[in-house]
């Protein structure tokens, strides 16, 4: 089953033992914390925490808009654990890691991670081009 068709699947997933079943059945391998948080993520409420309704409403002065967004995603995801919900590593099939690289290319908008098995560091879970899609921080 190809990935996308995966995810729509998930989207569908009225709980989190759906989405374990769910990765159990196409061999991906994912815990319960893991199912419960990628389940949280894709089943989002709609309701905006406190800090995003103050960046909507326009009272996030805290944030500095010298930093392009391509940057923020970096910072925000240099060196950080995640949890890989597109790949797994080829030896121990762990999908938690750690991001160990990131690329930034500010004139083609585009942006990378690079994210390596917690336990076999020499071994790539992912590179991918939407890390709010494909990782959960941890």
């Amino acid at each position: 089953m190809e990935n996308r068709e995966l995810l729509e699947k998930a989207k569908q997933a009225n709980s989190p033992e759906e989405i374990l079943a769910l990765a159990k059945e196409n061999g991906y391998p994912l815990d319960k914390e893991g199912a419960k948080a990628y389940f949280e993520k894709i089943h989002k409420s709609g309701e905006l925490s406190d800090d995003e309704l103050d960046n909507v409403a326009g009272g996030g002065c805290s944030i500095d808009n010298s930093i392009t967004p391509q940057e923020r995603l970096r910072q925000t995801y240099n060196n950080a654990n995640v949890l890989c919900n597109t790949a797994s590593c080829p030896v121990c099939g762990s999908n938690r890691g750690i991001v160990k690289k990131t690329r930034v290319d500010n004139k083609a908008l585009e942006f990378w991670c690079y994210v390596y098995c917690r336990t076999h560091q020499s071994q790539m879970i992912v590179s991918t081009d939407i890390p709010e899609r494909d990782l959960v921080l941890e």
